[in-house]
């Protein structure tokens, strides 16, 4: 029984030796192992970063995109409601005229009709240049 004792606390002895062996050759040689792992895990972590933030560039480009296309459509509609109501005021504004020169309207209605006109032309000229703001934006965006 003794010797089985004796036996048991030398094997404990020997394996308590072994922990502080190395277990590969170049443990020893390259003592910087677990650095170059931390840094190979940075820079896949770095790597993954990147490949996010990526997405997410590409994602707001499209976004971007698609609200200048949409901003660049009502600018477009909005001129084409512009030109109509230029007509239509041109028209008014020469039925009044002569209504006001047969003395059938007052001075204020023919006053009011040739504003609404001048309104009317003013909203054109507006609508036209934002047309064309929206439209270079537009493509600024579907360029890139």
């Amino acid at each position: 029984m003794r010797k089985s004792c004796q036996s048991t606390h030398n094997l404990k002895h020997i394996c308590r030796q072994c922990k502080f062996l190395p277990v590969n050759k170049f443990q020893h040689t390259y003592p910087f192992r677990d650095v170059c792992k931390e840094n190979v895990r940075t820079a896949r972590l770095a790597v993954a970063d990147a490949e996010y933030s990526l997405a997410s560039v590409k994602k707001d480009v499209a976004n971007k995109l698609i609200h200048s296309y949409m901003d660049a459509r009502t600018a477009q509609e909005k001129y084409y409601t512009a030109k109509r109501q230029v007509r239509y005021s041109e028209e008014a504004a020469r039925q009044i005229t002569i209504k006001y020169e047969s003395g059938a309207v007052d001075m204020m209605t023919y006053s009011t009709a040739i504003s609404e006109l001048a309104t009317a032309r003013y909203n054109v000229l507006s609508a036209k240049y934002e047309t064309i703001f929206k439209n270079r934006i537009f493509l600024l965006y579907y360029l890139q």
